[in-house]
């Protein structure tokens, strides 16, 4: 179990932040001063299981990584990334289509999540110790189309702000 400073309990998930700037100079105050005063900073929380689902498109666009000064494909997923204000017009319109695409799902959406391998200590008919699964993801259609719809939400004004995002992964 993933626990927080306190002892509580941490859920698995990323957030996206409007900041003025974020470079390799700022980024460690930035990244302190948002977990510890969360309210006075405007973002939106998304669980990993959403953001390992989009990952392969997520990885088309081009962001920055502050901590190595250097550009990367995608989010850093456990890392600190800056998703630069030139690049969220076309991220905006990226969340648009899914948004778009997300209406058309049932009420209750399923989605394939990760493969997860299952060991056992004697072998199955194919003589393999392992054998595996995908993960079925079980997300409300509402919940999904409010969060993207957030999404949308804070980029654009981030982008109407002259501002980046930074992404904080788990």
């Amino acid at each position: 179990m993933v626990t927080d400073k306190n002892g509580g309990k941490m859920s698995l998930n990323h957030e996206f932040v409007i900041v003025g700037d974020l470079n390799k100079s700022n980024w460690t105050n930035l990244t302190s001063d948002f977990f510890e005063n969360k309210d006075t900073f405007e973002y939106v929380s998304v669980h990993d299981d959403y953001i390992s689902y989009f990952a392969d498109f997520i990885s088309f666009f081009t962001m920055h990584n502050p901590c190595k000064n250097d550009d990367v494909e995608g989010l850093c997923y456990y890392g600190v990334t800056k998703i630069p204000n030139e690049k969220l017009s076309d991220i905006i319109k990226f969340l648009e289509h899914l948004l778009g695409i997300f209406t058309f799902a049932p009420d209750e959406i399923h989605l394939k999540g990760e493969y997860i391998t299952e060991y056992s200590e004697t072998p199955n008919a194919a003589g393999y110790y392992e054998d595996g699964h995908y993960e079925m993801l079980k997300i409300s259609k509402e919940k999904m189309l409010k969060k993207l719809q957030s999404l949308i939400n804070l980029f654009t004004k981030a982008k109407v702000e002259d501002k980046c995002i930074m992404h904080c992964g788990i």
